[in-house]
């Protein structure tokens, strides 16, 4: 996230939301984890959910339905990616709450995190078999914000 856009060449990508790279397709919405989103996420008073809020409501518009993602697993993905560094050392301190398959699978989705940041692919069950361990994490989104501080 060194670079000041990490838009991927030749890809329309909508930047209406404070200058965020966002793209819609049908499942899915992608979001360029890249300076700008971090900066976005720094500034008092905004945060993954204000975002989740838009993209789900975004969708919506230009799709013609609802994105079958909620919003607390959508903004968990968001910080997953864009703070992987430290919500992994989190998510891994807090796993005494989780069963051994979901403290495996955690394990290694923030591997597979921090290898791969620059573009959040946010899918729907149905096309991305990663939503299950967002989708698992939602029930300690308030445990997650809480560490997130203002970024949640």
């Amino acid at each position: 996230m060194d670079e000041l856009d990490n838009v991927p060449a030749g890809e329309e990508w909508e930047k209406e939301y404070r200058g965020i790279s966002i793209k819609y397709e049908q499942k899915w919405v992608r979001i360029v984890c890249d300076r700008i989103l971090k900066d976005y996420l720094d500034e008092e008073g905004n945060g993954s959910l204000a975002l989740a809020d838009y993209a789900l409501g975004r969708y919506k518009e230009k799709i013609g339905c609802e994105l079958d993602i909620r919003r607390h697993s959508l903004a968990i993905e968001i910080l997953a990616h864009v703070y992987a560094d430290k919500f992994a050392g989190s998510m891994l301190d807090m796993k005494k709450g989780l069963a051994p398959t979901e403290l495996q699978a955690m394990e290694a989705k923030m591997e597979e995190i921090k290898a791969h940041t620059g573009v959040i692919d946010c899918g729907e069950k149905s096309v991305d078999s990663n939503r299950v361990v967002w989708d698992s994490l939602e029930p300690l989104h308030g445990i997650i914000y809480g560490v997130m501080g203002k970024h949640a």
